[in-house]
């Protein structure tokens, strides 16, 4: 099957090519293009993006793609593991956010990665001038380190510099104590909510703690509802900090519907909702007392243990 990679810092995932079409023309728009969109959007925009953005990816992500129409192809995210497909999270984004070049391809699947750590950072050109902002959990292969620089290939093939406090360099990055997640976690306090979001742009609740785990080493589902069935399923009572912490419809008994992730003394960092940012709660809180439903500790690299 066919792999593309994203050449923009942030592509969105449509349900369909008709959801996506009152805004790509947006995200096209500026040179900051998706941050300038995404700070553009107020809250009642905000809220339209639910039930048609299904996911996000960043910058050099691949795709395998499954059908194109015009000006839109139909791709599944293989780094974003769903029950809804095998391959990955399937949706549409346009043909034009993916690219293929054979010496990136080559690179990544064989060169360790330069990962960004920092909540966002400047990807330069070779003349250190401005290409990207990048989102944190940005990956692109690692070619070397000049001076104060680590040198990375982008997915059009041509070499660019990130500020090597910025990121880290690994083939995989290694699995963290439960607190140093927390931490890591905290850093987003007050971000805005993303219906989809999968970036540190905006998150939504499940995309929010992906990225938080995979900072750690750790690959756990995309969606919430599939969080909530991998891992160790653990009660209130045995609730340890970085453990997830999952709420249901019907006082806790119907479809799980939000996550978050368990910091200790009953309290939960999360990214709740359309209007709220990133923020710490008590499981006493109204009304995630009675929609609590259990918690799932990870341990493991990947998600299916």
């Amino acid at each position: 099957m066919e792999i593309r990679y994203c050449n923009v810092p942030v592509a969105n995932l449509w349900r369909s090519p008709e959801h996506g079409l009152e805004e790509e023309p947006l995200v096209k728009k500026s040179t900051e293009g998706y941050a300038d969109w995404i700070n553009s959007l107020n809250l009642d925009q905000r809220k339209k993006l639910n039930g048609r953005l299904e996911s996000q990816f960043l910058y050099g992500e691949p795709v395998m793609i499954l059908e194109e129409k015009e000006h839109w192809v139909k791709a599944c995210l293989p780094r974003q593991t769903t029950e809804k497909d095998s391959k990955g999270y399937p949706g549409w984004v346009r043909h034009d956010q993916l690219t293929f070049h054979p010496r990136f391809d080559e690179a990544y699947k064989q060169s360790p990665f330069t990962w960004v750590v920092a909540n966002q950072t400047i990807l330069f050109n070779q003349n250190r001038t401005k290409a990207h902002t990048l989102s944190f959990m940005t990956r692109l292969p690692y070619i070397d380190h000049e001076g104060s620089d680590t040198l990375v290939l982008c997915p059009e093939g041509q070499l660019k510099r990130i500020t090597n406090g910025d990121v880290q360099v690994a083939t995989h990055l290694p699995i963290s104590p439960p607190l140093q997640r927390i931490a890591t976690a905290k850093q987003f306090l007050g971000l805005p909510y993303l219906w989809g979001g999968m970036s540190s742009f905006g998150f939504d609740c499940s995309g929010f703690v992906y990225r938080i785990f995979e900072a750690h080493g750790i690959t756990i589902p995309r969606d919430a509802s599939d969080q909530a069935h991998h891992g160790k399923k653990v009660t209130e009572k045995e609730l340890q900090p970085g453990d997830l912490v999952f709420f249901a419809h019907k006082k806790g008994h119907g479809a799980i519907h939000h996550v978050g992730l368990y910091m200790g003394s009953q309290q939960f960092i999360h990214s709740p909702h359309s209007g709220q940012p990133v923020r710490i709660n008590q499981l006493s809180d109204a009304p995630y007392h009675e929609e609590f439903c259990w918690g799932v500790r990870y341990h493991f690299r990947s998600s299916l243990h």
